[in-house]
């Protein structure tokens, strides 16, 4: 509840300093005869920022209640699974992998991925409405946009798998380390009785090795992937400020100076959102493989 409140009061700030600045910006006084009355921007503007402060407020308690219930259900689910699973579970999994799963998959699933979930949302309503608002204030830039998509979707699909397949190595590289250390505290005595000590280091380096050299493939990938993504945004935002300039010179389009400069200033927030809404997507991607083991005790 606190975060929603938080939420909610950040919106209205927000608001209210967009309205001032707005008033600032456009004074009734300089608005031609010719142009929309200023009146009229400033209700669509109210009634655009009412809608989004509901629907986000709305969208906040869900996802609240939506966790409290699902935290509820899975660790139900999983002491169940766990007490009453046959002994054939326990002689095929390590215990490096169950600790693993209660430890960080059940973690990561209910407090990672619904925030991811719930912050690609929030990405997907601003990067619409912008879209939107651009391709009407400027139509010539729908056919640039649709191009642009069509080649970025499928870029963005092999990433995901990359990703995919990369937090699978990672993930299955971190069990060992666990299952090392359980190993290492109940023979603890028999390992300082042969003097085992150097072996077992070298054990437990070379699986932290492996865990290392995944993690730091992954962080190299995104850095790449992060790379492309903001090349992508610079190259969307190029061509919409070559279609408003072809807009605003060429006398065959007549656009209003009004119209043109909301489409402007909406469109520009594309760079910001686009970038981290496809890093988000990734991260989405990579966090959904914690389930498949979740998945696989509850069947």
């Amino acid at each position: 509840m606190a975060a929603v409140l938080l939420n909610l009061s950040r919106n209205l700030l927000r608001f209210f300093a967009l309205w001032i600045l707005n008033s600032l910006w456009v004074p009734t006084a300089q608005v031609d005869g010719d142009s929309y009355i200023i009146s009229f921007y400033q209700a669509a503007f109210v009634c655009c920022y009412v809608v989004l402060i509901t629907c986000h407020f709305a969208s906040k308690l869900l996802v609240v209640f939506h966790q409290k219930g699902l935290a509820f259900y899975v660790f139900k689910r999983a002491v169940h699974q766990l007490i009453h699973a046959k002994l054939d579970f326990y002689h095929k999994t390590r215990i490096g992998t169950i600790l693993d799963v209660l430890a960080n998959d059940i973690r990561i699933m209910l407090s990672w991925v619904c925030a991811t979930m719930n912050q690609n949302q929030d990405f997907v309503m601003h990067m619409l409405s912008a879209s939107i608002c651009s391709c009407v204030s400027v139509p010539i830039f729908l056919p640039f946009l649709v191009v642009i998509l069509v080649f970025f979707i499928p870029f963005q699909t092999k990433v995901n798998t990359g990703v995919i397949k990369i937090e699978r190595i990672l993930k299955a590289s971190k069990p060992p380390i666990f299952n090392h250390f359980k190993e290492s505290i109940d023979g603890i005595q028999s390992i300082k009785s042969y003097h085992l000590e150097d072996k077992m280091m070298d054990k437990m380096y070379q699986v932290g090795d492996n865990y290392v050299t995944t993690y730091l493939l992954k962080q190299s990938f995104f850095a790449w992937f992060t790379s492309r993504v903001f090349a992508w945004g610079t190259l969307i935002i190029i061509c919409l400020l070559g279609c408003i300039l072809v807009v605003r010179n060429v006398p065959f389009f007549e656009v209003d100076s009004g119209l043109l400069t909301l489409g402007l200033i909406v469109g520009l927030s594309n760079t910001y959102f686009f970038a981290p809404f496809t890093l988000a997507i990734c991260d989405l991607s990579s966090e959904m493989t914690y389930t498949e083991t979740i998945r696989s005790f509850f069947d």
